[in-house]
């Protein structure tokens, strides 16, 4: 799937469930509770099944819900809200092979039996939903660009080397003013649209990377 449809899916979801909104990062955990996906924490989830968060269906209720790593949930809280989109975006999207798991066994079962090629596409995916219901394009592309442009200034005297430097600089403070991980801010940021948003955003304001100035000729020197 590209990325236009991955917005697509995400804006839908949110759009049916009254989450659409002009705020960003959406509260994943109360959509989640909203449609009736709760959150639970889970000890030693990570040590004992190797995974923060895992999707897992509760057949006594018919629904799913999902379960999260309690240290992650509690101490790691600039990326498990990500995790939880995580998951929720495979409720969303992979439904048919999550209803096979009713614990985290099996989760670490399916991991296990599952090929590499297509465990890696699987979460890719997720991945992908994940950042979108978290940080929708429509939401989080308009908040970033303002935020850019009332700090251009300060990035401008950051003279970034290139745009791999830039999307450091941006990530670090856009990361830290919404409680999100830098990771999380960059994946947003870096989606693979037709018009990238940094690249679009450079040009328009003018901003000059270090590595392209004009480079001034060192003064040999005169051993006369």
């Amino acid at each position: 799937m590209s990325s236009d449809e991955f917005k697509e899916i995400a804006e839908k979801f949110l759009k049916q469930n009254n989450f659409f909104r002009n705020i960003v990062p959406v509260n994943v955990e109360i959509l989640a509770f909203n449609t009736e996906h709760p959150v639970e924490t889970f000890q030693e989830l990570r040590n004992e099944f190797d995974c923060k968060g895992t999707a897992w269906f509760n057949k006594e209720k018919d629904r799913f819900e999902i379960y999260i790593d309690s240290y992650h949930y509690q101490y790691q809280i600039k990326s498990s809200q990500f995790t939880i989109a995580e998951e929720l975006a495979h409720i969303i999207i992979h439904a048919d092979i999550f209803k096979q798991i009713e614990s985290p066994e099996d989760r670490l079962s399916l991991d296990k039996n599952t090929s590499e090629s297509t465990h890696q596409v699987i979460e890719k995916q997720a991945k992908q939903l994940a950042s979108e219901l978290l940080l929708p394009t429509a939401i989080f592309y308009p908040y970033a660009t303002d935020w850019i442009k009332i700090n251009l200034k300060n990035i401008l005297a950051e003279r970034p080397a290139n745009e791999r430097d830039l999307l450091n600089y941006i990530n670090k403070r856009i990361g830290d003013k919404l409680d999100l991980s830098e990771f999380i801010i960059n994946r947003a940021l870096t989606r693979r649209f037709d018009e990238p948003l940094i690249p679009k955003l450079v040009q328009e304001l003018g901003i000059k990377y270090l590595e392209d100035a004009p480079r001034i000729p060192m003064k040999s020197k005169d051993n006369s």
